[in-house]
């Protein structure tokens, strides 16, 4: 068991059972841009200074795949995992395929 697993991936295992995850090191997804994609929200985390900070975002998408985002203050970069089921494999690969087109389009 992944003791590091947000709440609410451990909440949603729960209900839907164990999932898998994966980390995509090859880019670095940022909320700004999965805001605009059509994943729902299902959970965030922020800080407030000046203006609200998002520190923590979890999207889940169509295919049911949990993305979570979290900032890495010593790095300076948002770290990510995407959650899924182990019969999602091949699904998932194909997604992050796309996922990754779509960020390296955004630079």
């Amino acid at each position: 068991m992944d003791i590091n697993k947000p709440e609410y991936i451990k909440f949603i295992e729960n209900r839907e059972g164990i999932l898998s995850v994966i980390t995509i090191d090859n880019v670095e997804m940022k909320p700004e841009i999965l805001d605009k994609k059509t994943f729902e929200v299902g959970y965030s985390k922020s800080n407030y200074g000046d203006k609200i900070i998002c520190v923590e975002k979890i999207y889940k998408t169509k295919q049911n795949f949990y993305i979570y985002l979290k900032y890495d203050d010593v790095d300076k970069i948002w770290v990510n995992n995407i959650y899924y089921k182990q019969e999602q494999t091949s699904e998932l690969n194909f997604f992050i395929k796309q996922l990754i087109k779509d960020f390296k389009n955004v630079k």
